[in-house]
Order: C-alpha cells, then structure tokens, then sequence
C-alpha cells in the first residue's frame, strides 16, 4: 500500500549508502519535501555526481543523529553485519531498504522477479511482453535503474518490473508486486544471509504480500518454491520445458503452451524463431517464466509474439560475439556461479569449448562434470582457480589451462572445430582479473573480435 507522499514533508530521513539507489533514495525524498541526511561507511565525501549537497557523514554515525531522524533508507548493498546498520536497529527507527520505501511511495502495479540466475532476462523480457501489451512499462532495481528513480521519472507508468534480490527481499515490509516470479533457486549468497536456508526464506518473501487477484510463479521442479506458495490466496503458476508437468511448458515442436486448462499455445517459436536477431533457445527458461507472468496478468499471444520479437537480448548474458570459421563465440560474463554456467550449458546447444575461471566462490565445479560432461568438448580454465577446475574436472572432461583471458581464447580457438561453440561461462567472480563482470566481458568480446580468418595475416 503506498504511503502518503504528504507524510514525509515533516520527516527527516536518513539515506544510508551513496551508490545508486542511494541517490535515487536521496532525489525521491527532497522530491517529496523530507530534511535528508546521507551517511555511507567507506567513503569520504559526497560522490560527485550526488544530485544535492545535504549534510552528510562518513565512516562513523553519530549517535545524536539517531535521536533526531525519523526514517532510514537503507541501500542494497549495506552487508547486514556492518556497524552502523546494528547501531540503527538497537534503536527505535524505524529502518526500510530502498526498493521498501520506492514501492511504499509508488501506487503503480509491479511485477518482481528473483531468483539465482536469469533475474534480468526475465526481468526484461516480461517488460518487453507488457510494452508490446501498450501499457507502459519501465524495468527497474537490481537490473541497474533503481526503483526510486523510476518512480520519479515516470509517475505516469503503468507498470514497473522490479528485480529484486535476496538482500532487498530480506528487509522487505509491504512490498506486494501483482506477480512474484522465482526463476530458480541455487546455492548462492549463503555468506551473506548466514544459511543457505535463509537465503531461500529471503527469495521467498518475494510471495509474501501478492493479493488475492495475483499470481506467484515458479519453475514446476523447484519443490522449495513449490511449498513456499502452497496455500497462498494467489494464483500459482509452473513452467517448464520437455514435458507437461508445468502448468506453462516447452513442447517437441517449440511451442510454448499453456497446459491447464485450455491447451493454448502462446508461443509457437518454430514458426516466429527463425525471424529473431537472436537464438531464442539461450533465453527459453526465462521466456517460461515471462510467459507465466503474462497468463497471471491476463495477457494474449500476440503480446508474447511480439514481446518476444522487440527483445533486445542484455550484454554479457549468453550475448552472440562472432562466428568464425564456422564456429560461435558467446560472451556469458555474467555468470559467476556453478548454476549459472550449468544452465548456460544447457540453453547452448551445440558441442562446447568452455571457458570457466576467475576468482574463487568456494563452489564445487564437479556438478558441472557430473551432469554436462556429455555436453562439454573441452574446458579452458583460467584465472586465480584454474587448478581447482583442472583437478577436480580432468578425470571427466579434457582440461586445458591458461594464465589469462587471451591465453584462453588461443587455446579454445586451437580446440574448436566447424559446428562448435567457444563459451565463455566463467563460473566464478571476475576480481582476480578485472574491474567487473561487464569490464571481463568486454575484454572478451574486444579479444575476440581481433581474432582473423584463418589464413589471412596477423
């Protein structure tokens, strides 16, 4: 429910963290007439391009400032171990994260998705669907736009997709999207929440407030996500593909369908697939679960053709580089975990030359051999944790080892041959190397298309 624009003119807010969503926070507030504090523990002073000069304070909280605020917002990446967030809880204010207090100001009808992986896809492709419904729609949270903004540039939306992460679902109050979205569920981030078993309690808070007139969705295996919506007052929703067992599945001729209770097709992507810019088969599981969004919003089959056809496929997530000599190099950045590079496998299609390493998460990359290794030409390996890959993965899957990014790519073009993918899913976080995620992938897709037939002159 949304609270009262006119409450905070009386209010003095304290916005914790200067990142993003810090300055979004920050912008909405002043927009609604509260006194704005800003705090954030590792800086120093006011970025510069913070869109105000408020008083500010860095590294330590004062204690009498916690006697005057009425209100913290907190940003999503503040760790809930850090100092000064258990020096606001011990006290009597109250504390909210900033998708919490985005949603509280908006009355605008938000779809949420989380999950391990395939948060964004989803999250771009449901608002691709509901653009192409005519409603306008905006994409926003944890896909990089932060939600406070949103809220402030488009009080005249009709619809904000939000991607939401375990950390913002943990401190969640009110926040009640018409449809929640599971895409799946992994190890992930249990460091942070203290159990893996808390980390899945956080995703599934993103049920927690849907109404009556709503619908939950999930992946129809996810037993987890299944029971945490069992009894629900909302609609639940399945998908899958290869079998009937969702209530929205993928069948032997690619049609999406929805199976209960009408049998009707949404999607027939044998006849709209070979007009795309891009595989549709790298963004399957997350068109289900899109699919699904759509039937709990009432939402017909052209709005999922055509959704599907203006989709612009994100860098860095299964993102088509090159095909060179008969063989395609996809830049799959983004993944930084064991699951992700798993269903990068699966979504790819093809005999692969894999590129996996980078700073270590202390995940077990056997799962990767004990179910793809049929699927798996050969691993590159790469990075701070190339000799973990090498000796956990050699006795199943030919491993290759490469000191840096460019060494891999040399190594994989010596391997690959006509009709084969070059993957590069690293699995892990990107540190060692790079800024970034994104700063690897570009590094890759650069390297990559340097690269010249084979031969002409270097």
């Amino acid at each position: 429910m949304a609270s009262n624009r006119s409450d905070f003119k009386t209010k003095k807010v304290l916005v914790y963290g200067l990142g993003r969503s810090g300055k979004a926070a920050f912008r909405l507030l002043t927009s609604l007439g509260a006194e704005v504090v800003v705090y954030d523990d590792r800086a120093d002073s006011l970025p510069q391009d913070f869109p105000g000069t408020p008083t500010a304070f860095f590294q330590t909280l004062p204690a009498d400032l916690l006697q005057e605020v009425d209100l913290a917002v907190i940003s999503p990446g503040v760790p809930p171990d850090a100092a000064a967030l258990k020096t606001l809880r011990s006290t009597a204010v109250p504390v909210m994260g900033e998708i919490e207090f985005a949603s509280q100001v908006s009355s605008i009808p938000m779809v949420a998705v989380t999950g391990t992986n395939g948060k964004s896809t989803t999250v771009t492709l449901i608002d691709s669907i509901l653009r192409a419904s005519g409603k306008r729609s905006f994409a926003v949270g944890n896909i990089g736009y932060p939600f406070s903004a949103a809220v402030l540039d488009h009080p005249d939306a009709e619809f904000f997709v939000v991607e939401v992460s375990s950390y913002q679902l943990a401190s969640i109050q009110e926040f009640a999207p018409r449809v929640s979205i599971i895409t799946n569920l992994a190890s992930n981030h249990h460091i942070w929440h203290g159990s893996q078993d808390a980390y899945h309690q956080a995703k599934f808070r993103i049920y927690e407030n849907v109404p009556g007139q709503g619908a939950l969705v999930y992946p129809a295996g996810c037993d987890l996500s299944r029971r945490a919506a069992e009894g629900h007052r909302a609609r639940s929703i399945s998908f899958t593909w290869g079998n009937k067992e969702g209530d929205i599945h993928h069948d032997s001729e690619s049609r999406l369908i929805l199976h209960q209770p009408t049998g009707e097709v949404l999607i027939d992507l044998a006849k709209i697939g070979p007009g795309l810019a891009f595989d549709y088969h790298a963004v399957l599981w997350n068109l289900l679960a899109a699919c699904a969004a759509g039937v709990g919003l009432k939402l017909g089959r052209s709005d999922f053709e055509e959704g599907l056809a203006t989709f612009q496929p994100l860098a860095h997530r299964m993102e088509p580089v090159r095909r060179l000599s008969g063989v395609r190099w996809v830049n799959d950045s983004k993944s930084t975990n064991v699951e992700s590079t798993r269903y990068a496998i699966e979504n790819s299609h093809a005999r692969l030359v894999l590129l996996l390493g980078g700073r270590d998460k202390g995940l077990d990359f056997t799962e990767l051999a004990s179910r793809e290794e049929g699927h798996i030409k050969a691993i590159v390996a790469l990075g701070e944790c190339r000799e973990k890959i090498r000796s956990q993965l050699r006795d199943r899957i030919p491993v290759h080892v490469a000191e840096d990014l460019a060494g891999a790519i040399g190594v994989a073009r010596g391997l690959a041959e006509e009709g084969d993918t070059v993957l590069f899913s690293p699995a892990c976080a990107s540190f060692d190397m790079f800024r970034n995620f994104e700063h690897r992938g570009e590094v890759f897709k650069e390297l990559v298309n340097q690269m010249k037939p084979e031969g002409t002159t270097q």
